[in-house]
């Protein structure tokens, strides 16, 4: 079950639209709508290591977000926005690539569709704090409805267990094999209307 991302994203960008028109920041305006979604999204671990939790009060009413149907993936996403709105891409990225190299160590194994949902809210907050961009992005998120236009469907990734090539893989030739998988994902990336600013 769950609540999709885009469902609360749309009003909330509604919002800071009109805000943004009488008067506000656009780039300021969406900061706070995703720090307002991080209530509900991100990770727990990072939402009491920068205290908003504190900071800003936790929702009255808690929703599993989703992002096609994995709340897996409307957290990375909403993560990975927060932390490269706060503290740069590059810390997104590494930390999004460690978590799933982490992982690639557990049971869960290295899931693409996790990284590529890392990537997408990189690329999001990138265009959210963007003041060039700001104000178009909070009329195409006002304007979404359905989780294609934020994020490619996992089956469209390569279909390779990412985990099993890993443990094939002498040290030098991981970081070629990683660099071959960001470029998949930046290929569909790319195809999403919302990040071809």
């Amino acid at each position: 079950n769950g609540y999709p991302l885009f469902g609360l994203m749309s009003p909330a960008f509604g919002l800071v639209r009109q805000r943004s028109g009488a008067g506000g920041s656009p780039p300021m305006e969406n900061t706070a709508a995703l720090v307002s979604l991080a209530m509900y999204a991100a990770d727990p671990v990072l939402l009491e290591f920068t205290r908003l939790g504190s900071r800003f009060g936790q929702p009255a009413k808690r929703l599993e977000l989703t992002l096609h149907r994995r709340k897996d993936l409307a957290q990375h996403f909403v993560t990975s926005a927060l932390i490269s709105l706060f503290a740069g891409d590059k810390l997104a990225e590494f930390m999004g690539l460690q978590k799933e190299l982490n992982d690639s160590q557990t049971y869960s194994g290295f899931d693409l569709a996790d990284l590529m949902a890392d990537k997408a809210g990189i690329r999001f907050a990138e265009l959210a704090a963007a003041p060039g961009t700001a104000q178009r992005l909070q009329t195409d998120v006002a304007g979404l409805v359905y989780d294609d236009q934020l994020l490619p469907r996992p089956s469209a990734l390569p279909q390779q267990d990412v985990t099993q090539q890993l443990a094939t893989l002498s040290d030098a030739e991981i970081e070629p094999y990683l660099a071959g998988l960001n470029r998949q994902i930046a290929v569909l990336l790319a195809r999403v209307p919302l990040y071809q600013y």
